[in-house]
């Protein structure tokens, strides 16, 4: 079982890399220009009714960028989510994996400590492969319920 401990460390860092690399900066939206800004323009036809700059003299409109990023839909949210979910556990599955191998190493051959070793090691394998899969079981829900 040591032998296999190097390794699977090794693995688990390197699907820890993976899975922060799947996460990628949205593009974003262009900087918009300073006359673009002194007067929002309103493109939805539920806020034309709003006041703007010209309508309300002395006040002003505050822009927040969104934070985000580009998300524009649901999906989009989701995916971002998932994404974010991905690293985290990745984060967390490299750190359980080296508790697991600690625990393993300090067992002094105790195979009770040995036996609870192994199995936060196969949980964390087992746990970590569920993440891994959660992105494509989202996509095949979204194409199941979209058509």
């Amino acid at each position: 079982m040591k032998r296999f401990i190097v390794p699977l460390s090794i693995i688990s860092l390197f699907f820890a890399q993976l899975a922060f690399g799947q996460i990628s900066p949205q593009p974003s939206l262009p900087t918009p220009s300073p006359a673009q800004t002194s007067r929002p323009t309103v493109q939805d036809p539920a806020l034309t009714s709003r006041p703007t700059v010209q309508d309300r003299p002395g006040r002003s409109i505050i822009n927040l960028a969104n934070p985000l990023g580009n998300v524009r839909t649901l999906d989009d949210l989701l995916n971002r989510i998932i994404d974010f979910l991905i690293g985290i556990g990745a984060a967390l599955a490299t750190l359980m994996v080296l508790v697991g191998a600690f625990k393993y190493l300090t067992s002094e051959g105790d195979p009770g400590k040995v036996k609870e070793a192994h199995d936060i090691i196969l949980m964390t394998a087992v746990g970590y492969g569920i993440i891994l899969i959660s992105k494509g079981i989202a996509i095949l829900i979204k194409s199941i319920l979209t058509g």
